[in-house]
């Protein structure tokens, strides 16, 4: 079930074009991977941070997509 679920969320986040789609995953990441942290749920745990880091990189690819098409 939780490959199914990491599975969903990689490519929901390839999927996002926004820099604000990216951050509205990140921050839901950030909270699941606090409440998992407060629960002692180590695997829910890592699972939130590695899709919060697959979120953190795919802004940086929008962003410097961004920064190249004002030709920076």
């Amino acid at each position: 079930m939780q490959l199914v679920r990491y599975e969903h969320a990689k490519q929901a986040i390839a999927e996002y074009k926004t820099i604000d789609e990216v951050k509205d995953f990140r921050d839901k990441a950030l909270r699941v991977e606090a409440y998992a942290k407060q629960a002692k749920d180590y695997d829910l745990e890592h699972d939130a941070s590695i899709a919060r880091v697959r979120a953190e990189r795919k802004a940086g690819e929008l962003l410097a997509e961004m920064e190249m098409a004002k030709g920076g």
